[in-house]
């Protein structure tokens, strides 16, 4: 075949492709065809879900004390929690670590080993806290263990 004999060919070749570029007039129905009308197919349903003003896609969820299981209608609060502590010259630290764990937990007992190369010792830090009881009369018991204790 000569190059006269294909540029010929070739417009009769795009000319019977363009007649039958309609999206169904053909029997063969391109993939590219087929994925645009299947993406329109599920994102129009997905855009009025999102935009319509009928119903919110993540509905806030009201509280409803019927919702609840009857075994945590009546439950008591937890009775608090319980830690270790290891301190070595932390005791600008502590009064703030004590306040956190204490309203954020609730600590209520506590057990500190003071390092024995400690230079200073957080004894004066422990006896604000220790005594001091929250609204249901649950004290915060601190232990201060020394190197006989731990060692």
């Amino acid at each position: 075949m000569t190059l006269q004999q294909r540029t010929k060919s070739t417009p009769t070749n795009q000319s019977a492709r363009s007649s039958s570029k309609g999206a169904f007039s053909s029997k063969k129905i391109g993939l590219r065809t087929l994925y645009r009308y299947v993406s329109l197919l599920i994102l129009l349903p997905l855009a009025y879900l999102i935009f319509s003003d009928d119903q919110p896609l993540f509905p806030i969820v009201e509280y409803d004390e019927r919702r609840i299981p009857p075994a945590a209608v009546g439950a008591r609060p937890l009775p608090g929690f319980s830690a270790c502590l290891l301190v070595k010259d932390d005791a600008d630290r502590l009064p703030e670590w004590l306040a956190y764990h204490y309203l954020a937990l609730p600590l209520r007992f506590l057990i500190v080993a003071v390092d024995p190369a400690s230079r200073t010792s957080p004894s004066s830090v422990f006896e604000r806290w220790r005594g001091l009881e929250d609204a249901d009369g649950r004290p915060l018991e601190i232990r201060q263990w020394t190197d006989a204790d731990f060692l």
